[in-house]
């Protein structure tokens, strides 16, 4: 994924690119592609990588 500071956001998968938008809330990330349902997910931070959890934790 890329993020951009003006709140757009960008998934690359083989074959495939969503464009959306990102909107961070302390430690919640919602994301909004286009053609998808909007998706939350909670932020982990460690000392060298960012984990998005789902609401169970996975």
């Amino acid at each position: 994924m890329r993020y951009a500071r003006s709140g757009i956001v960008e998934l690359s998968v083989p074959f495939q690119s969503l464009l959306g938008k990102y909107r961070l809330n302390k430690n919640i990330i919602e994301f909004e592609l286009q053609g998808q349902n909007p998706v939350m997910n909670k932020i982990l931070y460690s000392k060298s990588s960012i984990v998005l959890t789902d609401d169970s934790g996975k």
